[in-house]
């Protein structure tokens, strides 16, 4: 975030392309440190496929999430994507918790 504010004070407003490059690379961090390998589209809900093994608790991610969440054993589909742009957000925000509870401690970024 805080090289895409940066880079916006120095060359002005970024155009889409550059808006969506920052944000993949948040969201490659935020799974990364919630020790999740994959983030894709299934239908038109969000899934998360957590590396084998960790040590997610992708059970209390459900809880929190309410009843639009479902869970297996291998992924954790988030709510269905609505027409409106905040799904974006709500992805990032769910990546950013995961990365905390991995972390035992809230994360700045």
């Amino acid at each position: 975030a805080a090289i895409a504010e940066e880079f916006a004070d120095r060359f002005g407003p970024l155009p889409g392309p550059a808006q969506n490059l920052f944000y993949q690379l948040m969201l490659k961090l935020f799974a990364r440190q919630a020790g999740v390998e994959a983030v894709s589209v299934e239908n038109g809900q969000p899934v998360l496929r957590p590396v084998v093994g960790s040590a997610l608790d992708l059970f209390q991610l459900q809880t929190e999430l309410g009843a639009g969440a479902r869970l297996s054993k291998q992924q954790l589909w988030l709510p269905r994507i609505s027409g409106d742009d905040g799904w974006r957000e709500r992805l990032a925000a769910v990546l950013r918790r995961l990365a905390e509870m991995a972390r035992g401690k809230e994360i700045v970024g």
